[in-house]
């Protein structure tokens, strides 16, 4: 661990700052506070989706399906005209 990064996340997280920089300082010109917010943005979904275990975090936003038994019969929408 570097500081508070995760050693893994090192080089992903300065490529994704140095693509920040460049999109958001050098194409679109804006201030360094919308560059910097960009940053983090990039980073903290990079970190998110990477991350182990991800799935504790993104199971707490969807409820589980409620499964109920059905006593009937399948019928087809749409009928085979073989």
């Amino acid at each position: 661990m570097i500081l508070f990064m995760p050693g893994d996340q090192a080089v992903p997280w300065m490529i994704i700052g140095g693509a920040s920089y460049y999109i958001g300082k050098q194409i679109l010109q804006l201030s360094w506070v919308w560059t910097i917010l960009i940053a983090a943005w990039g980073i903290g979904t990079f970190w998110l989706l990477t991350a182990k275990g991800y799935h504790v975090f993104f199971s707490r936003l969807l409820n589980a399906p409620i499964w109920t038994r059905a006593i009937t019969f399948y019928t087809p929408l749409l009928k085979n005209h073989d």
